[in-house]
């Protein structure tokens, strides 16, 4: 076998995180190559010393070195991104990584309307509550957030521009102290919105591929520009929220875990399997 082969990194003891990890990237593997053989891996792939580690990686016995995780990355498009999603830090309760992936979310939405908060304060200025504010106002249709008993009409009246006055809108922690869980709800309806238009949107392109007299092929949806929760980074960014409120002081905060994870769960379960969803709920 060649030096150059990995040999995987062993752990004695894995942990759950480390576990559901490991099974999600072969898991990704065994996707890409349209099976479900872990000797199919060895033998198309042909990165590990031993064939035997595939079943630790997805044991989570040992870890892909990152030098093996971009190689499969690269002849299987999307696996490394499984491996390198920021969900497992969430997972492992990482404050400081959870909290790097939040700032990295409001640094790179350049989109911001005047009623948002990223329009009026620098994120370098903002404490925890500011930052979960600012996140849900980017993921989260601006309806949801609007003070329920507003008379629209009249303040249209008076103020033709007050929608985008940021005093019509709720702060996080009144969000969190509401019955309804907004979070949740503008998920599904961002998934049934997208159903529909894309159902729409195939049927328009494999019309045309038969009036061309061409073959219909579906492409994927990219959910990677969305900024809302069809997008897998808006999902682990509301997902580390709970990790940093566990740890805040802040009591405007004191039911915020709750609320965020009960509103994200959905999300994470669709994204990325029951069983992190379920040990994001109870293990957080």
């Amino acid at each position: 076998m060649s030096e150059n082969l990995d040999i995987g990194d062993e752990i004695d003891e894995p942990d759950q995180p480390r576990r559901l990890r490991g099974k999600a990237w072969v898991q990704a593997c065994l996707a890409a190559l349209g099976t479900d053989k872990l000797s199919v891996l060895d033998t198309r792939l042909n990165v590990v010393n031993s064939p035997s580690l595939w079943g630790m990686y997805q044991s989570g016995k040992r870890r892909p070195m990152p030098g093996t995780v971009t190689v499969v990355g690269q002849k299987l498009p999307g696996t490394a991104e499984v491996w390198l999603s920021p969900i497992w830090d969430v997972l492992n309760d990482d404050a400081a990584a959870c909290g790097s992936h939040v700032d990295r979310l409001l640094e790179r939405f350049t989109k911001s309307e005047p009623w948002m908060l990223l329009h009026h304060k620098a994120i370098s200025t903002m404490k925890l509550h500011d930052k979960c504010q600012a996140l849900l106002e980017i993921v989260i249709p601006r309806h949801y957030l609007k003070f329920p008993d507003l008379d629209e009409d009249l303040l249209r009246e008076l103020d033709p521009d007050f929608e985008n006055r940021p005093f019509h809108y709720r702060q996080f922690s009144e969000i969190c102290d509401h019955q309804a869980n907004i979070i949740a709800q503008s998920y599904r309806e961002a998934k049934a919105t997208s159903k529909i238009i894309g159902e729409s949107v195939a049927e328009v392109r494999e019309m045309w591929a038969r009036l061309k007299g061409e073959k219909y092929e579906p492409k994927p949806s990219n959910s990677n520009n969305r900024a809302d929760l069809l997008n897998k980074d808006y999902v682990c960014g509301v997902a580390a929220l709970v990790c940093l409120c566990n740890e805040s002081k802040d009591r405007r905060l004191r039911n915020a875990p709750a609320y965020l994870k009960q509103g994200i769960v959905e999300a994470v379960k669709d994204n990325y399997g029951v069983e992190v969803a379920e040990y994001f709920m109870t293990s957080l």
